[in-house]
């Protein structure tokens, strides 16, 4: 383990070194649209956005399923779907429009099919994910609550139906008097069905203060910042190099 005091000492050598970049890793990263929702993963997304009880959860998952015929059964532990979902879709899009006509423009831009693991009738025990019904909520007065978890399970339904969010992601390996460093970069090309959540899947904001693709292996560079961040799955400590001058 390297000492807070090696680390501001080793920031202080190499900031303003000469650098040179000895490796460029580029890969594509396509992100598919999450599972479906059962009970747990409902209570837990819910605690995070507005501080949902379990029990309030439940209460208000138990009123869409049985007093407004909404949703479908709610004490599922199961995330996939069966083929009738598939091939209903097209009516449950109808359902949720009229429940939420909000999200008309969304289902606008859904597939009319889907190929996601979600649909997997093998997987499915006693009971199914919990998805909206074919009914219509137009006319009914919902909750507050009600609308949110709503909201929730639909667009997940929905998110089946669009395609896969794309990534970039670069990596430069960086040598620097004889130490080596990671500059990394993450840059989304194609929302997909993240579209859905305006924004709610953003990456972290990359540190780089320059676009690391228009960099090439070999090239020579002055390190002008340097963050500290220690390595997961290396289990040493490493300096990231987000940004440098050509030289």
């Amino acid at each position: 383990m390297i000492s807070s005091l090696e680390v501001a000492a080793t920031k202080e050598a190499d900031t303003g070194a000469a650098a040179s970049i000895t490796r460029i890793e580029q890969k594509a990263e396509n992100r598919p649209a999450p599972m479906p929702f059962n009970l747990s993963k409902l209570q837990i997304e819910a605690s995070k956005r507005w501080g949902y009880t379990p029990k309030k959860v439940l209460e208000t998952l138990q009123a869409l399923y049985e007093k407004h015929k909404l949703l479908t059964y709610p004490r599922s532990d199961n995330q996939y779907l069966s083929d009738a979902h598939l091939s209903n879709a097209e009516h449950i899009f109808t359902a949720i429009q009229g429940t939420l006509s909000h999200l008309s423009k969304d289902m606008a831009l859904a597939a009319k099919t889907s190929d996601h693991k979600a649909f997997n009738a093998s997987k499915i025990e006693a009971h199914h994910a919990i998805v909206p019904t074919e009914k219509s909520g137009a006319g009914i007065t919902l909750t507050t609550e009600e609308k949110n978890l709503y909201e929730l399970v639909a667009k997940r339904f929905v998110a089946l139906f669009y395609p896969q969010s794309e990534r970039k992601k670069v990596a430069l390996d960086i040598n620097c008097t004889d130490r080596n460093y990671r500059a990394t970069q993450t840059t989304l090309i194609k929302q997909g069905w993240e579209a859905l959540f305006k924004g709610e899947h953003l990456d972290k904001p990359n540190q780089n203060s320059v676009d690391l693709t228009a960099f090439t292996e070999g090239l020579s560079a002055l390190v002008n910042l340097l963050i500290w961040k220690k390595e997961k799955q290396s289990r040493r400590n490493t300096l990231m190099m987000p940004a440098c001058l050509p030289r």
